[in-house]
């Protein structure tokens, strides 16, 4: 997979960053990892990360489905982390509002699930009681 990617950029939008689309936040620099090259005036760039954990991207056979879509409503949102607008990473505990960019979920301690590619705030990154699952295993003291 590549660190970046190429996007079609929407006329219709009056949204027209430098950088990465997406996150212009973050611990680290977005025009440090994208291309160096002039960019087309059709398109756009974003970083891998911030565009495969958005809300409604999907990746089938090497190709993102839902990225417009993503990329609309992140022009409407603002990050709870760091106040500024392009989140794409909702919760996914049913009824919280916390939204984040990838890179400020991160930095906020989200919990990121690799094999769903959901987030969880870091008030729902635990079970219902908030506090870390005990372990199953009885400890060496209780066994013998």
């Amino acid at each position: 997979m590549r660190a970046c990617h190429r996007l079609q950029f929407d006329r219709k939008s009056n949204y027209r960053p430098i950088g990465c689309y997406i996150n212009r936040q973050g611990s680290f620099s977005p025009l440090s990892l994208l291309p160096q090259v002039p960019l087309d005036p059709d398109e756009l760039w974003v970083h891998e990360g911030c565009i495969i954990w958005a809300s409604g991207v999907y990746l089938v056979n090497g190709r993102l489905y839902g990225v417009q879509e993503a990329l609309d409503g992140a022009r409407e949102t603002c990050c709870s982390h760091c106040k500024a607008m392009g989140s794409t990473l909702g919760c996914y505990s049913k009824g919280c509002t916390l939204r984040y960019h990838y890179l400020c979920a991160t930095e906020a301690g989200c919990a990121l699930n690799e094999d769903n590619f959901s987030l969880r705030c870091p008030k729902h990154k635990f079970p219902q009681n908030n506090r870390p699952v005990k372990p199953v295993c009885p400890a060496q003291s209780e066994i013998g």
